[in-house]
């Protein structure tokens, strides 16, 4: 996008770093405009398609994937497209029972796991930090 201009890339870091942002000229965003497009759909489009693809297929859609179906219906022009879904329904059992009135069961991995208290610790970000972290827990 920027030329494999390895200063730029830099720079444009150092700003992410530092001012929190970093902004692309016109030309840049031409670029990246040949590759990518962005598609607004809300939460209520999102139910809508996990509530359709149900009904339609008997097949329970994560929201992840009910958003790119959404996107891919609003894109004119797209013609043999696959949508991969990677995660679970199961990860979003609140939204899934919304939209579609269903109560899922977790998948045999996950069983063991649901009702564990959930434990996690709080680390500083610092490489060494992490590492550290997770050598002395092996």
């Amino acid at each position: 996008i920027v030329g494999e201009d390895d200063d730029k890339v830099k720079s444009m870091m150092n700003s992410l770093n530092n001012k929190g942002f970093f902004q692309l000229n016109e030309k840049e965003i031409k670029e990246i405009k040949k590759d990518f497009l962005a598609m607004k759909i809300s939460d209520k489009e999102t139910a809508d398609i996990i509530k359709e693809v149900n009904q339609k297929n008997q097949f329970v859609i994560d929201p992840h994937t009910a958003t790119a179906f959404g996107a891919i219906n609003k894109i004119e022009g797209l013609s043999d497209v696959i949508a991969l879904g990677t995660a679970h329904p199961y990860k979003f059992f609140e939204t899934i029972k919304e939209a579609t009135g269903k109560d899922l069961k977790p998948p045999k991995q996950l069983e063991k796991f649901v009702d564990k208290d959930e434990r996690f610790d709080i680390l500083e970000n610092n490489i060494s930090e992490v590492k550290k972290y997770i050598l002395n827990i092996i």
